[in-house]
């Protein structure tokens, strides 16, 4: 509830930002490979049977890119006619599927509440709690505005879904939020999973879709035959064969329980299904979002008035952070920073989050604060904040490549390293972070001393530049082991070729000697015949 004298939320939206990684593909396979793989997927018409794309490549950028530096801006702007495998391709939900998937573009997240809290009408037709936990289930709508994959070397991606707090027509309060109901629901929204007690996942309106009584319970039956039935091979084998019903109901997977049996997933269940690649199962797909308990999150504020200023650094804490109301601000000052970029604007970064919280001062720069400002922060801003986050994955990947082959050194019968197969894997990611360096990565993005400083920032509490250093060493601690055993390896072949070597020569100087010796003494004995 809005009480007298807290400023209440009239804009607010989050970008959730998921790392994965495409772990069954080649590390030498180039990001046009996954693109191509994500582009071939569809979803079958319900009716019709057609064809209907999931993704489709994304060129549009903010305009305020051309303010950026150009070796910087090259990293950003995929270009199709380059060869080059190292750099970044973003693909887009397209229109149709997201009618689908997210029927009038809405999604409801539901929370256990109070216990003097009841919705039980809320609640009807969602599935897979008891009733007693229907009672204490509280729901909030939000508004999908687009879905969107970032894909990068080494298999590694982004997913980020962007959506509204407050869209038009959803009233709560009279149409306002808190701040406390906001940094609530922004906690649950983290979750990857469904928590106990606390979260119990998203769920996705029918409405758009369901417009026939028997679809439901055709489609009902459908996942019985087919995802507890029948496996899933021989239900792809027959996909050609079957109707528009089974061919949707089977390309929608577990997003078919939500649509059309009113089931409520969980955020790693929704995500890892709209990732997942053409021969693998919709129903069961690879749980390629399921590191970590919450994603990382990225949210734009703007407050009815300007909050006082012991609450405003509080909430700039709790929304950063994400971790609901009940943990309290540290006493003394972490590695969060904050960056006031005007007396109305707060931007607070954390590695959990990223949130900025702003106001709007006089009539005549409302305009600007209630709507070009979220699109400017959701647009540059979150291009350069999608940069260090590609950046955190691509050196976690590296990393896991370092440790992978540290593993898989042994000490030979000789007292060194002997692997010399491991020698060329590792020339080959001592190639791989030059090229990440000097492709992807970079300490200063140029353009306005506004986005220069907060893009620094932001590397600078994600620890990139020490991370980029740690890494680098240890690929080359771990090469100069390989590199030393190889060494040692080579001087080894090296003396026992010239002890082998050493040894002929003794046989062919002794051989030489004996026939020297069987002549003189066959020319002695011919010379003492003839006497």
């Amino acid at each position: 509830m809005l009480h007298l004298g807290e400023p209440s939320v009239v804009r607010a939206h989050t970008s959730l930002v998921m790392d994965f990684v495409v772990g069954h593909l080649s590390r030498s396979s180039s990001v046009d490979v996954v693109a191509q793989f994500l582009e071939q997927r569809y979803i079958p018409s319900l009716h019709t049977g057609r064809k209907i794309r999931v993704w489709k490549p994304c060129t549009s950028l903010p305009s305020e890119i051309d303010e950026l530096a150009l070796d910087f801006r090259a990293k950003l702007v995929y270009n199709s006619d380059s060869k080059s495998s190292w750099q970044a391709h973003t693909l887009k939900l397209t229109p149709q599927a997201k009618h689908i998937i997210f029927p009038d573009s809405r999604a409801k997240l539901w929370a256990n509440a109070a216990a003097d809290v009841t919705v039980a009408d809320e609640m009807e037709g969602v599935e897979g709690v008891s009733s007693t936990s229907r009672e204490r289930l509280v729901p909030h709508e939000v508004h999908i505005k687009s879905v969107k994959v970032v894909l990068y070397p080494l298999g590694t991606g982004l997913l980020i879904i962007h959506m509204n707090w407050l869209p038009h027509g959803l009233n709560t309060d009279m149409g306002k939020m808190t701040l406390d109901e906001l940094s609530t629901w922004q906690c649950m929204a983290k979750y990857r999973h469904k928590v106990a007690h606390v979260f119990q996942g998203w769920t996705l309106s029918p409405t758009a879709l369901c417009d026939n009584g028997n679809v439901q319970q055709q489609l009902s039956n459908e996942r019985k035959r087919w995802d507890l039935g029948q496996p899933f091979g021989d239900m792809y084998k027959a996909f050609h064969s079957s109707s528009p019903l089974q061919k949707h109901y089977r390309a929608l997977g577990r997003i078919g329980y939500a649509l059309y049996e009113g089931k409520s997933l969980s955020l790693s269940s929704i995500c890892n299904w709209l990732v997942h690649l053409n021969g693998e199962n919709p129903f069961d797909p690879p749980s390629r979002i399921n590191r970590g308990q919450r994603c990382y999150h990225y949210t734009s504020v703007v407050l009815e008035k300007e909050p006082p200023t012991r609450l405003l650094y509080e909430y700039l804490y709790h929304l950063r952070r994400g971790y609901g109301q009940s943990n309290r601000p540290p006493p003394t000052s972490n590695q969060d920073k904050v960056i006031i970029q005007r007396v109305n604007r707060y931007i607070g970064i954390s590695r959990d989050g990223l949130v900025c919280i702003s106001w709007s001062l006089e009539k005549l720069s409302r305009q600007f604060d209630l709507g070009t400002w979220p699109k400017l922060f959701h647009g540059i801003y979150l291009l350069l904040a999608l940069q260090v986050n590609a950046e955190r994955a691509i050196l976690y990947q590296l990393s896991r490549l370092t440790h992978k082959q540290a593993n898989c050194l042994h000490i030979g019968a000789n007292g060194f390293y002997d692997n010399e197969s491991m020698h060329p894997r590792l020339r080959a990611l001592l190639h791989d972070m030059v090229r990440f360096s000097l492709s992807l990565s970079h300490d200063d993005c140029g353009g306005r001393a506004e986005y220069t400083h907060f893009y620094s920032t932001l590397r600078t509490v994600f620890c990139i530049p020490k991370s980029q250093r740690e890494l680098r060493k240890q690929i080359n601690d771990v090469y100069g082991i390989i590199e030393s055993g190889f060494q040692e390896s080579h001087k080894r072949r090296l003396r026992e070729i010239l002890l082998l070597q050493r040894r002929r020569t003794d046989l062919d100087f002794l051989l030489s000697s004996n026939r020297m010796a069987n002549r003189n003494r066959y020319n002695m004995f011919t010379v003492a015949l003839v006497a």
